[in-house]
Protein backbone atom coordinates (compact mmCIF):
# COMPACT_ATOMS: atom_id res chain seq x y z
CA UNK A 1 0.00 0.00 0.00
CA UNK A 2 1.39 3.41 -0.94
CA UNK A 3 1.71 6.43 1.37
CA UNK A 4 -1.30 8.16 -0.25
CA UNK A 5 -3.38 5.01 0.28
CA UNK A 6 -2.27 4.73 3.93
CA UNK A 7 -3.16 8.38 4.61
CA UNK A 8 -6.61 7.87 3.06
CA UNK A 9 -7.13 4.62 5.00
CA UNK A 10 -6.14 6.24 8.29
CA UNK A 11 -8.46 9.20 7.69
CA UNK A 12 -11.39 6.98 6.74
CA UNK A 13 -10.74 4.69 9.70
CA UNK A 14 -11.07 7.75 11.95
CA UNK A 15 -14.26 8.74 10.07
CA UNK A 16 -12.89 12.17 9.23
CA UNK A 17 -13.44 14.15 6.07
CA UNK A 18 -10.45 15.69 4.37
CA UNK A 19 -11.61 19.08 5.64
CA UNK A 20 -11.94 17.85 9.24
CA UNK A 21 -8.49 16.26 9.22
CA UNK A 22 -6.97 19.37 7.67
CA UNK A 23 -8.61 21.62 10.28
CA UNK A 24 -7.27 19.50 13.14
CA UNK A 25 -3.76 19.63 11.68
CA UNK A 26 -4.02 23.32 10.83
CA UNK A 27 -3.57 23.07 7.06
CA UNK A 28 -5.72 23.56 3.96
CA UNK A 29 -8.03 20.75 2.86
CA UNK A 30 -6.34 20.77 -0.53
CA UNK A 31 -3.09 19.60 1.09
CA UNK A 32 -4.80 16.44 2.38
CA UNK A 33 -6.36 15.92 -1.03
CA UNK A 34 -2.96 16.21 -2.70
CA UNK A 35 -1.39 13.79 -0.21
CA UNK A 36 -4.12 11.23 -0.85
CA UNK A 37 -3.77 11.53 -4.62
CA UNK A 38 0.02 11.43 -4.50
CA UNK A 39 0.31 14.89 -6.03
CA UNK A 40 2.48 17.73 -4.85
CA UNK A 41 4.69 17.49 -1.82
CA UNK A 42 4.62 14.60 0.59
CA UNK A 43 3.56 15.53 4.13
CA UNK A 44 6.25 16.80 6.47
CA UNK A 45 7.29 14.61 9.39
CA UNK A 46 5.31 16.86 11.73
CA UNK A 47 2.19 16.46 9.59
CA UNK A 48 2.64 12.68 9.38
CA UNK A 49 2.90 12.53 13.18
CA UNK A 50 -0.23 14.69 13.43
CA UNK A 51 -2.16 12.41 11.05
CA UNK A 52 -1.05 9.34 13.02
CA UNK A 53 -1.99 10.93 16.34
CA UNK A 54 -5.37 12.21 15.17
CA UNK A 55 -6.38 8.99 13.41
CA UNK A 56 -4.97 6.57 15.99
CA UNK A 57 -2.62 4.70 13.67
CA UNK A 58 1.02 3.83 14.27
CA UNK A 59 3.50 6.27 12.74
CA UNK A 60 5.67 3.38 11.47
CA UNK A 61 2.74 2.01 9.52
CA UNK A 62 1.65 5.40 8.22
CA UNK A 63 5.09 6.60 7.12
CA UNK A 64 6.62 3.33 5.92
CA UNK A 65 3.91 0.68 5.78
CA UNK A 66 5.72 -1.32 8.45
CA UNK A 67 3.95 -3.33 11.12
CA UNK A 68 0.30 -3.17 12.00
CA UNK A 69 -1.92 -0.18 11.35
CA UNK A 70 -2.97 0.27 14.96
CA UNK A 71 -1.24 -0.34 18.28
CA UNK A 72 -1.80 -3.80 19.68
CA UNK A 73 -4.18 -4.04 22.60
CA UNK A 74 -1.60 -6.28 24.29
CA UNK A 75 0.79 -3.37 24.90
CA UNK A 76 1.51 -3.29 28.62
CA UNK A 77 0.21 -0.33 30.59
CA UNK A 78 3.71 0.28 31.97
CA UNK A 79 4.93 0.88 28.41
CA UNK A 80 2.31 3.58 27.86
CA UNK A 81 2.80 5.53 31.09
CA UNK A 82 6.12 7.17 30.11
CA UNK A 83 4.58 8.33 26.84
CA UNK A 84 1.59 9.78 28.66
CA UNK A 85 3.85 11.55 31.16
CA UNK A 86 5.73 13.25 28.34
CA UNK A 87 2.51 14.90 27.22
CA UNK A 88 0.29 15.43 30.24
CA UNK A 89 1.31 15.32 33.88
CA UNK A 90 -2.16 15.53 35.41
CA UNK A 91 -5.84 15.55 34.51
CA UNK A 92 -5.88 19.30 33.89
CA UNK A 93 -2.99 19.10 31.42
CA UNK A 94 -4.57 16.11 29.72
CA UNK A 95 -7.89 17.96 29.38
CA UNK A 96 -6.17 21.04 27.96
CA UNK A 97 -4.05 19.00 25.55
CA UNK A 98 -7.03 17.03 24.26
CA UNK A 99 -8.98 20.24 23.78
CA UNK A 100 -6.07 22.00 22.11
CA UNK A 101 -5.69 19.19 19.59
CA UNK A 102 -9.32 19.61 18.55
CA UNK A 103 -8.98 23.34 17.83
CA UNK A 104 -8.50 24.83 14.40
CA UNK A 105 -5.16 26.47 13.62
CA UNK A 106 -6.76 29.90 14.04
CA UNK A 107 -8.13 29.04 17.48
CA UNK A 108 -4.78 27.52 18.51
CA UNK A 109 -3.03 30.78 17.67
CA UNK A 110 -5.63 32.76 19.63
CA UNK A 111 -5.24 30.47 22.63
CA UNK A 112 -1.47 30.78 22.48
CA UNK A 113 -1.71 34.58 22.43
CA UNK A 114 -4.00 34.46 25.48
CA UNK A 115 -1.62 32.11 27.29
CA UNK A 116 1.28 34.46 26.58
CA UNK A 117 -0.75 37.26 28.19
CA UNK A 118 -1.35 35.16 31.30
CA UNK A 119 2.25 33.99 31.74
CA UNK A 120 4.62 36.14 33.77
CA UNK A 121 7.13 38.10 31.71
CA UNK A 122 10.05 35.78 31.03
CA UNK A 123 11.70 37.64 28.19
CA UNK A 124 11.28 34.66 25.89
CA UNK A 125 8.85 32.17 24.44
CA UNK A 126 6.90 29.92 26.82
CA UNK A 127 8.66 26.60 27.52
CA UNK A 128 8.06 23.88 24.95
CA UNK A 129 6.92 21.34 27.55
Amino acid sequence: MSLPDRIRSARRRARLSQAALAARIGIDRSAVSHWERGRGNVPSSANLFAVANITGVRIEWLAHGQGSMTPHASVAYDELVPIHEDYARDEDEEYLLRGFRQLSAKDRRALRRRLEQLLPEQGSEPPAN
